[in-house]
């Protein structure tokens, strides 16, 4: 069966879910994967030697209406970053739209430009099964601009419209119960790639050089947004390393931020460009710095690994999995008004004197039997 699947992007962390889940799927059956995806989740995809349509090369990424509505770590209204995404999902999918009816099958997560495709087409020509991936049921802002709040409102009843539009609907984080104006999703938990068999102690061997006796890494995943953590963490790395007992200190780029803006590595200070291997540094650290995003969080708790979470002012999704990571895995929270040497210095302390155990999930195993039954019927 020819199979499209379609990856937001947004991030990196639907890249590696959708990756995770497609392995799973192509044991269960006789599947041929094609992969449409602007960048960052484009980069990831072909590094891992996935197969892309060349039309990926052209279209635009979703990335960049989150990106010019963030200042400061602070989400400036929701609803307009909603209609910008709109806006590149609908000129993504007029370059998209000749390819769609050479598959049987589409996945998408989160993929706006096929999901949202009946706004602007009045026949789209979307293979005749669909599933759609997700973790958030809808939208939500905290601005109380009567437009912003209309424009939120008609979001949300888009996207219940759009998860009606395919017959398989995958949830995949905890949920206790869907809304009750959308259908019914089938909820799986987390989807995470498989825990790595390497110790940490060799995790740090190979990717680390010298005798580390600790090391922090600092990610801001697959956007630019995060910038403002890592310029702060460069500007002042002697002063934390010296309050954390002279650590070593590992900042990871990401696809979006230019490696040429920071200094050389030296012996204390690492810069790690766009890699497709983080949960191995992420095991290998005695704790991750990071913003909020869900995947990235799931995912450091998979691994054991001690955390401090940074999320984004005024974005929805981020604050509540911020409180959520602190109350179940004692993640330290800090928020980016709070980024000074003693604020992250003490985080950081705090998260390593908070133990739990590993958080597991099937929720790749349970996603791709549900996909595969679903396609074979």
């Amino acid at each position: 069966m020819k199979v499209l699947y379609g990856v937001s992007s947004v991030g990196l962390g639907h890249a590696r879910r959708s990756l995770t889940l497609a392995n799973k799927i192509r044991k269960l059956g006789d599947y041929e994967i094609d992969w449409v995806a602007p960048v960052p989740a484009l980069s990831f995809l072909e590094s891992r030697g996935e197969r892309v349509l060349p039309v990926c090369s052209r279209m635009k990424t979703l990335s960049s209406a989150m990106e010019d509505r963030v200042s400061h770590g602070r989400l400036k209204d929701i609803s307009l970053v909603a209609r910008k995404s709109s806006g590149l999902g609908r000129e993504n999918y007029n370059e998209l739209r000749e390819f769609l009816g050479n598959y049987e099958a589409l996945i998408q997560d989160e993929f706006v430009e096929t999901m949202f495709s009946f706004m602007w087409d009045r026949n789209p020509p979307l293979p005749r099964k669909r599933v759609v991936i997700t973790d958030y049921f809808q939208i939500e802002t905290n601005s109380w601009n009567p437009l912003s709040r209309v424009v939120t409102w008609y979001a949300n009843r888009m996207l219940a419209k759009a998860y009606s539009n395919s017959q398989l609907r995958i949830f995949a984080d905890e949920a206790e119960s869907t809304p009750k104006n959308l259908p019914k999703f089938e909820i799986v938990g987390p989807i995470l790639e498989q825990i790595l068999d390497e110790t940490r102690e060799d995790l740090r061997k190979k990717l680390f050089s010298g005798d580390c006796k600790m090391i922090v890494v600092v990610t801001v995943g697959g956007t630019s947004i995060g910038k403002q953590i890592l310029d702060f963490i460069a500007s002042n790395e002697k002063s934390i390393r010296e309050g954390m007992g002279n650590a070593k200190l590992i900042l990871m780029l990401g696809p979006r931020i230019d490696r040429n803006l920071y200094p050389e590595n030296s012996e204390n200070l690492e810069f790690v460009t766009f890699t497709t291997e983080a949960l191995s540094y992420f095991k290998a650290a005695d704790c991750v710095v990071a913003q909020a995003g869900g995947s990235t969080l799931n995912e450091v708790a998979s691994l054991g690994t001690p955390c401090v979470a940074i999320p984004i002012k005024n974005h929805w999704e981020q604050q509540v999995n911020a409180r959520k990571f602190s109350k179940e895995y004692g993640f330290q929270l800090l928020q980016y008004d709070e980024l000074n040497v003693g604020a992250v210095v003490n985080a950081v302390r705090i998260a390593m004197n908070s133990k739990y155990e590993p958080k597991r999930s099937d929720g790749a195993e349970r996603a791709a039997k549900l996909v595969s039954d679903f396609l074979k019927n």
